[in-house]
């Protein structure tokens, strides 16, 4: 998705994946015994984000209001963990708190609160643009009931409010995160900006899809699947992507694909813009969505009946990153001849 790239939404992520695959198809599904160049180019997105499992913690603060006294950033000690899962539409988990610190009056404060999530804010629904009949979800932000205990100047209270904890596929790179109570818009108990020192997401079952059109033989246009899954690290801005591709009508004569494929994906920038008001929310305070895109390259190794092809792709996501565009390039190297002989391919295999 950008990290905010998916910001409305995404990732994944993990998409970039798919145009690798699919031109792998393309090339596969000629009749001619000869060696032959690949190229194609694809359209495509996620539509179904599988299972996600988030870790987060951090962090270094950088704003802090708890119950309308100011935090001092600078000597404050502060201490957060989230690890949640979100499949489909559904969305759990548990967040730890801790911070210890001076007003700037001098007064000393004490908060610590366990967050018991249980759903999620949207950055991005799926297939992207639904309203109704959506698969999953990319969360911009983890939502649960919270029970917080806080001290102040020496006076102590628990209380039990609900908190949302900003999501880092929102800012890569250790950016700033929000973590608030959701009691108020406008005055909210506790309000924490920190940034993160790890945040991991693991991808599971990514689905994607979309068009691609080849250049091999006389040219064909058709559609490509894909299941992904991935491991992206949002601190350094990289993922490491593998999966499965399907790919049908895209090689000469209407010829299916099919065959695994593995690559990287990197943020490329730091923050290009910031997140979009959203007039329904949730919204972030300046610097902390900041929203990316997403570009992918890797290797693809398909077979069709005829070919077995090698090559590579590289894939620009959208902003959000849950679509994207792509190109292929590869060689389609032929298995079997007219006469039914092994191919010189084929006995390098058994030696």
């Amino acid at each position: 998705m950008h990290s905010k790239r998916t910001m409305l939404v995404a990732l994944a992520l993990l998409v970039l994946l798919l145009p690798f695959g699919t031109g792998i198809a393309a090339a596969d599904s000629g009749q001619s015994n000869q060696t032959q160049p690949v190229a194609l180019s694809l359209t495509g997105g996620v539509t179904n984000a599988g299972t996600q499992t988030y870790e987060l913690r951090g962090g270094q603060l950088s704003v802090g209001i708890v119950n309308g006294s100011i935090i001092n950033p600078v000597t404050s000690t502060l201490r957060y963990s989230m690890y949640s899962v979100v499949q489909g539409l559904n969305t759990w988990g548990i967040s730890h708190l801790m911070l210890r610190e001076q007003t700037i009056r001098g007064q000393n404060v004490y908060v610590r609160a366990w967050t018991f999530i249980n759903y999620a804010l949207p950055a991005a629904e799926l297939p992207f643009g639904c309203s109704t009949a959506c698969t999953s979800e990319i969360p911009a932000m983890f939502v649960g009931g919270s029970v917080i205990t806080m001290s102040i100047g020496g006076v102590t209270q628990t209380v039990q409010l609900p908190v949302g904890i900003e999501s880092a596929y929102l800012n890569p790179f250790g950016g700033n995160l929000l973590i608030s109570s959701l009691d108020s818009t406008t005055n909210p108990t506790i309000s924490l900006i920190a940034n993160y020192t790890v945040g991991n997401i693991y991808w599971q079952g990514v689905q994607m899809a979309g068009l691609g059109a080849s250049t091999f033989g006389a040219g064909e246009s058709g559609n490509f699947a894909m299941n992904v899954n991935s491991a992206e690290n949002l601190f350094s801005g990289v993922e490491y992507d593998h999966g499965t591709i399907a790919l049908t009508g895209v090689g000469p004569n209407g010829q299916n694909i099919q065959g695994t494929f593995h690559g990287i994906s990197v943020v490329p920038t730091k923050g290009e813009f910031p997140c979009p008001y959203s007039p329904t929310g949730p919204n972030f305070p300046p610097g902390t969505c900041m929203m990316t895109g997403l570009n992918s390259t890797g290797s693809m190794n398909l077979f069709s009946g005829n070919y077995h092809i090698v090559g590579a792709y590289h894939t620009v996501w959208n902003i959000p990153s849950v679509t994207f565009t792509s190109t292929v390039s590869g060689t389609a190297y032929p298995l079997v001849h007219d006469n039914g002989h092994n191919s010189q391919m084929e006995n390098n295999y058994d030696d």
